[in-house]
């Protein structure tokens, strides 16, 4: 009985410790289980996974050569099939367009721009399981106006994302553009069909602790956004480009973009923005495109007077078709030092670097009487333009102390006085366009002796006087028209009485003694010819006759005559036949002395 108690106590503790030891086994295996799913592990998936998920996304797609026409192949060819080339069973870091991690191997960029993927790009995209992606570039393809997925919000290690260009269409989701994107640096979703109103701005308020606190580039244009820009540039951002563009924003400039010290484009152009000039934005150092082009700007131009050298970096200052009025910004252009300066490289481009990637700078100008997008933005290409407004007065002197300038358009105002001569001093300018104003006076010599000019248009002004002559002057096309008052070539209204065709030189007294002294020798000299011909052919004719040599001319001669005597005879058959034996007796003569 006792021993069957210590059994049972023995079994009794056994199986408590197997039941301790089993929890402990569980717990232990548990353990690793709960790891797997963990968002570390979730934010490492294996390679073999992500290139499944690669290959999954572009089969998703068909490849279709017009796909990228529009985008990439004008005016060169630059579209190819970057999926064409990826294969199951390789290692996907090595696929064209894929980057990985250098030590983990997992995908960290795709760049598949211009790949002539043509398809819908559905939320449930095995695109958004790459979740360390830090770069991803999906612009010049086709999606075939799909929304943008709320999705790409997950991706909230995106630095660099750009989604220009590629038919994607709808309203941005907030996600992509709130705090969960505290890495972003640029978003480029320029050249779609995506609409926002940003006038609804309480979800999109940038706090130095939130969104775009990193970010260096907002590209926006030419898409759909409606509403006011809202005032959310906090103080301390790194905002180098903004460019929203051909859009259809309206009301007033938010002051908060004086915040934004960085910057060096401000593209608002092509939108219907109702205000005055922002003069506030002349203390920004950096700032060297300035485009407010087409809008509903209007007042005078005038400084913050809170800085010595305002715009000191602008070299691209267009402030064209719109309502500014008054005389032109004379301060403004007198400190234009980087359109003086020539320190700066000839061949630099202006671009946003970065560890991880770039982005280019663009610009849409009229140039030449041309609207020309330049895809890069050289930093000497210096450019003023104040056209088709309402500026009056004279225009400064001390335009001509901006010497690198390339473009200068003041065409369509109320400018009035002479050219200055100054401008003969801008030895780098290429086009001038002043046409459409109320200039008087006459041209200045200097414009004729610029050899980089190529395009001129000085019409419809009140120009007057002689035009003058250079290489360049010969060349151009129709740029004096509607000046009544201007003379000389290439104009059919001469000068005076033509004194511009005569030699400088020579005056009008021994020009006509000079013209009628040529008269006397021309007719002395066909007097001569005509007297020598005459006796010559009497001579040789007399010796043929005499001589009958040599006898093949005198038959010629002979029956010549005879033709002619018969022609004659023929004519005045209706005639009566006055003295017909003399005339027989001389063709008898003519025939018997020939015959000899």
């Amino acid at each position: 009985m006792r021993r069957d108690v210590w059994v049972f106590l023995f079994l009794s503790v056994l199986l408590f410790l197997i039941s301790r030891h089993s929890i402990i086994i569980a717990v232990v295996v548990a353990v690793p289980t709960s790891n797997t799913s963990s968002p570390y592990s979730s934010q490492r998936p294996s390679p073999a996974s992500e290139c499944d998920a690669l290959l999954q996304f572009s089969q998703s797609f068909t490849i279709s050569r017009d796909a990228s026409a529009d985008y990439c192949d004008y005016p060169t060819n630059t579209s190819y099939p970057k999926t064409a080339s990826w294969k199951n069973g390789t290692n996907c870091c090595s696929w064209d367009g894929v980057t990985c991690h250098m030590s983990k191997d997992y995908v960290i960029g795709l760049d598949l721009s211009c790949s002539r993927l043509r398809g819908a790009l559905h939320s449930n995209s095995t695109l958004f399981s790459l979740r360390n992606l830090q770069r991803l570039n999906l612009a010049g393809n086709n999606f075939i106006g799909s929304p943008i997925s709320s999705r790409f919000g997950i991706l909230t290690g995106l630095a660099h994302l750009n989604l220009s260009g590629s038919s994607f269409s709808g309203i941005i989701p907030l996600e992509m553009i709130s705090h969960h994107h505290s890495n972003l640096i640029s978003l480029d979703l320029s050249v779609s069909l995506i609409s926002l109103d940003l006038s609804d701005s309480q979800d999109l308020t940038i706090e130095e602790d939130r969104s775009f606190r990193r970010a260096s580039v907002l590209d926006l244009q030419a898409n759909e956004l409606v509403g006011h820009i809202p005032d959310i540039f906090f103080l301390g951002n790194d905002l180098r480009t903004i460019r929203l563009s051909q859009n259809r924003l309206e009301g007033a400039l938010p002051r908060s973009l004086a915040n934004c010290k960085n910057l060096e484009v401000l593209d608002l152009s092509e939108n219907k923005l109702e205000d005055r000039f922002p003069y506030w934005l002349d203390t920004l150092p950096n700032l060297q495109v300035l485009d407010l082009r087409s809008n509903k700007l209007r007042g005078l131009i005038t400084g913050s007077g809170k800085n010595n050298h305002p715009f000191p970096k602008l070299h691209i200052f267009d402030l064209s078709d719109n309502k500014f009025y008054g005389h032109l910004p004379a301060k403004y252009i007198a400190n234009f030092i980087a359109m003086k300066d020539k320190a700066r490289s000839a061949s630099q481009y202006m671009w946003v670097n970065n560890t991880r990637a770039t982005y280019q700078d663009s610009i849409t100008v009229v140039m030449k009487g041309y609207t020309i997008e330049l895809v890069r933005i050289l930093s000497v290409f210096t450019t003023i333009d104040l056209s088709r407004n309402f500026f009056g007065g004279d225009i400064p002197e001390l335009i001509g102390d901006l010497k690198l300038l390339k473009g200068l358009n003041l065409s369509h105002n109320n400018l009035t006085g002479k050219i200055p001569s100054s401008v003969g001093n801008l030895t780098n300018l290429e086009w001038l366009d002043l046409s459409s104003n109320k200039l008087n006076g006459e041209i200045p010599r200097g414009l004729a002796d610029l050899t980089m000019l190529s395009w001129l248009n000085l019409s419809n002004n009140h120009l007057e006087g002689l035009i003058p002559q250079g290489r360049q002057f010969d060349t151009f096309n129709h740029p004096f028209d509607g000046n009544p008052r201007l003379c000389g070539y290439p104009l059919p209204k001469a000068c005076g009485a033509d004194e511009q065709q005569l030699p400088p030189s020579t005056s009008s007294g021994d020009g006509e003694e000079k013209a009628q002294f040529g008269h006397w020798i021309e007719w002395w000299a066909v007097a001569m010819g005509y007297g020598c011909g005459i006796s010559l052919g009497i001579s040789a004719g007399y010796v043929m006759l005499e001589t009958r040599r040599p006898k093949w001319l005198a038959r010629k001669v002979e029956r010549w005559l005879v033709r002619m005597v018969e022609r004659t005879r023929r004519k005045k058959t209706t005639r009566p036949k006055k003295n017909a034996a003399q005339r027989n007796y001389v063709r008898y003569l003519f025939m018997t002395d020939f015959a000899h």
